[in-house]
């Protein structure tokens, strides 16, 4: 009998502990596919769901270090910050109608997004993969690396994809080494990925993918959108001449085209596209971004009509005239006017990058669509005229001189192709040749440029660049380009009735 007070205090506790284990929270955990950047080949992860809200759920790879804090900054950040910011700067609505025309629901582009995957019209939630993401990234070997990415494939049912290889959600994935998430860094990937997502939305009501060029231009914005302020490792990219090619051109417009000259040509890309897209946003106002987020164009006309429609002065009737002012501003840099980054001083102090040249002598210069370079003048000199794509303008004051002379400043050539690709469809470089004047350029001014405080003196490194770009270094072809995707959009995701 006397064993019964303990039996009973045995079973109070064993009952207490049951009570207990059944209130906490089960542990989820899930399989997803990422892709191995390094080889170009698809694995499973496992991950576990550490936070969640209303408009998204985080997960971590499995025994990444990323704790439950971690992961609710990551998730409150989302929601408090990026999300609301990427809403008001690049979105837009969508009326979704039936067979008959009736409106069955006005959602927005980022809705719209999940609604592909799931077949809901709200409530859709974001997936942010929280993982190291393979991209051999070492650091003093291989600063470069993939920060984070959007692959649209995921929104796609497995069925109806070669590979099946889709986690069929609309997803982000953020990396874990050497990104830190949560960071403001990081949170700047996060917003740069989600303007990817945002900007598919077009991609499937065109049936065509935005130029490359515009999506990446638009996502590094979204960095600044987020941060508002200037990212230090674009413009330090710019200043220093990183790859060694900015001299000879090399910019945006022909994405990744000179990889082969220079393994960091690529960041060339990124730090013009950032100058260009903030010269736009200068020149006409920020609501230029959702309208070139939400036009019907995917070129360089939705640049153009978007600039149109927003300003109130000059308009303009081709690229030709807009890549000439852009290419003038990063010379004359005026605090007013198209040629210069207004009342920014930290654009308008960015370096001038002149052509190669030792001589008196007139050279020539090799250039791709959309590049463009500035010769030393010290005597009277002739502007060329135009021949084939080939354009030229004299820079030595407030405007550019498009014929005559002049004797000081810098002739600017150009090209003025809009077929933004190295080669033609019949496989022709579209490179064409044009004149410089050969002469050695000036000594540079000892000029610092700084951002957020953070001197850019100093390596920014290390440098994020895009899943697509990592892979067409290392010679792959893979399952991204930018945002989009490098196969055919599958024939059930076709013919979507909606209206703008």
């Amino acid at each position: 009998m006397k064993k019964l007070p303990i039996l009973a205090a045995v079973f109070s506790l064993l009952l207490f502990a049951c009570i207990q284990e059944e209130k906490e929270e089960p542990v989820i955990y899930k399989k997803f596919w990422a892709c191995n950047i390094s080889e170009n080949v698809y694995y499973q992860i496992d991950a576990q769901m550490l936070a969640e809200n209303d408009l998204c759920c985080v997960w971590a790879e499995k025994d990444s270090g990323v704790t439950e804090e971690t992961a609710q900054k990551v998730a409150d950040g989302y929601k408090k910050d990026i999300y609301y910011k990427m809403m008001e700067t690049f979105g837009y609505k969508i009326n979704m109608t039936d067979e008959k025309g009736n409106s069955v629901a006005i959602i927005d582009n980022v809705q719209f997004i999940n609604w592909l995957v799931t077949g809901n019209l709200s409530g859709g939630k974001l997936t942010i993969l929280l993982m190291d993401i393979k991209d051999n990234y070492q650091q003093g070997v291989n600063e470069s690396f993939v920060a984070g990415y959007f692959w649209a494939g995921n929104l796609f049912k497995n069925r109806l994809l070669k590979d099946e290889v889709s986690n069929e959600c609309d997803m982000i994935y953020i990396d874990t080494n050497p990104g830190i998430p949560g960071s403001k860094e990081s949170n700047e990937t996060l917003a740069h990925e989600m303007q990817h997502l945002m900007n598919y939305a077009g991609t499937v009501l065109r049936d065509k993918t935005t130029d490359l060029w515009i999506d990446e231009g638009l996502s590094v914005t979204a960095e600044w959108v987020y941060s508002n302020e200037h990212s230090a490792q674009r413009l330090y990219c710019y200043d220093t001449d990183i790859s060694g090619l900015l001299g000879k051109g090399n910019n945006f417009f022909v994405w990744g085209n000179r990889e082969e000259e220079n393994q960091n040509a690529v960041l060339d890309d990124y730090s013009t596209v950032y100058l260009f897209f903030q010269w736009l946003r200068l020149q006409s106002g920020k609501d230029i971004y959702w309208r070139i987020s939400s036009s019907k164009d995917y070129n360089y006309n939705a640049v153009i009509n978007a600039f149109n429609d927003v300003v109130s002065g000059s308009k303009y009737n081709n690229w030709e005239t807009m890549l000439q002012d852009w290419l003038a501003a990063n010379y004359i840099k005026k605090n007013s006017g198209r040629y210069g980054y207004g009342n920014d001083t930290v654009l308008n102090n960015i370096k001038i990058h002149y052509a190669p040249g030792s001589s008196d002598d007139p050279a020539t210069i090799i250039l791709f669509p959309g590049e463009g370079v500035y010769s030393n003048v010290t005597g009277l000199t002739s502007i060329p005229a135009k021949a084939g794509n080939i354009n030229y303008a004299g820079l030595n004051g407030s405007l550019p001189i498009t014929s005559g002379s002049f004797s000081s400043g810098a002739l600017l050539t150009y090209n003025t192709n809009t077929y933004n690709a190295s080669k033609n469809n019949d496989g022709i470089t579209t490179a064409e040749s044009g004149t410089i004047t050969g002469k050695a350029p000036p000594s540079p001014p000892s000029t610092s440029i700084s951002s957020g405080g953070r001197s850019l003196g100093v390596s920014a490194g290390p440098f994020p660049i895009s899943a697509g770009d990592m892979l067409r270094r290392k010679g792959k072809e893979g399952n991204f380009n930018s945002g989009g995707v490098n196969f055919k959009m599958p024939n059930a995701y076709r013919g979507i009735i909606v209206n703008e």
